[in-house]
């Protein structure tokens, strides 16, 4: 880790717009870190010292990213650079691949490791032109995470608050909903937007499909069916109007709903709206 930010910090330190100055005090870079597990990969003909625990099929990913680097000046902070894409690739940095399974012990086990290793972080040396040196601090949020990493690290349920540990079917209790004690521990995971735009447009989608009938669970045969001919009707006029494939299930893992598909969607909300028949100003405010 240590290597890693140093490297990262000279190379953001190199760039043209980043002009350091001898007068600046308190000079720090900020981070965002996460990880993600990924299943259904390519296996290929590697030798595993155990192939009994280790398979190229699942990949489990440590990464970082630069957001701002700032400085005192003055009693002033100024912002010296940041990062107008932090959801681009362009300044994704990889912290470790490791060949295994997300689970809530391997999340746990791995996230802890890393974490123990950022309390021993020191500052990054910067020579300037003039043999002045420069140190600059390192600060990382743990914060590029989905929902399963947040409720692997907390220990809740995917269906459960993270923050109140509160159950569905307490949800629309208001009242009783306000009462629960939450665990300020857990404030710091924040809200995972990761898969937001996804979320949003499966829950339009979902509810698209139930609009001849309009009841959530499907129990009868003709609902079935009605729903099943409304999914395909839905999925070709993407298709044809938008080029979108939308809801559509891929080989060993998951749907053709990520996260492309999902801003062009939003994107377009009359276009979306007249497709799917659901009220333009509910997917506005989505």
């Amino acid at each position: 880790m240590q290597d890693l930010l140093n490297h990262t910090t000279k190379r953001i330190c190199s760039l043209p717009q980043v002009k350091l100055e001898n007068e600046m005090t308190n000079l720090e870079m900020l981070y965002k870190w996460g990880c993600d597990g990924s299943s259904g990969q390519s296996m290929y003909r590697m030798k595993f010292n155990d192939s009994t625990t280790e398979n190229d099929s699942t990949v489990f990913i440590f990464s970082l990213v630069p957001l701002l680097l700032r400085c005192s000046i003055s009693d002033e902070n100024v912002v010296l650079w940041k990062n107008v894409r932090p959801s681009s690739t362009h300044f994704y940095r990889p912290i470790k691949f490791l060949y295994e399974r997300e689970t809530i012990e391997s999340t746990k086990r791995e996230v802890n490791t890393i974490e123990s290793e950022l309390k021993n972080i020191f500052p990054t040396d910067i020579l300037l032109e003039d043999n002045n040196l420069l140190k600059i601090k390192h600060t990382l949020i743990f914060s590029m995470i989905d929902g399963k990493v947040c409720n692997s690290m907390t220990s809740t349920s995917s269906q459960s608050c993270y923050i109140c540990e509160c159950k569905p079917k307490n949800f629309n209790d208001i009242d009783k909903v306000i009462k629960i004690p939450t665990n300020p521990d857990n404030f710091k995971f924040g809200l995972s937007t990761l898969h937001a735009w996804i979320r949003f447009l499966e829950c339009i989608l979902h509810i698209s499909y139930r609009l001849p009938f309009k009841t959530w669970k499907v129990k009868s045969d003709s609902n079935k069916t009605v729903m099943e001919h409304r999914k395909k009707e839905i999925q070709g006029r993407f298709k044809s109007e938008m080029g979108l494939l939308v809801d559509i299930v891929l080989q060993g893992h998951s749907t053709t709903n990520d996260g492309n598909t999902s801003r062009r969607f939003f994107r377009e909300p009359e276009k979306s709206s007249d497709i799917t028949g659901i009220d333009i100003n509910l997917i506005k405010r989505f």
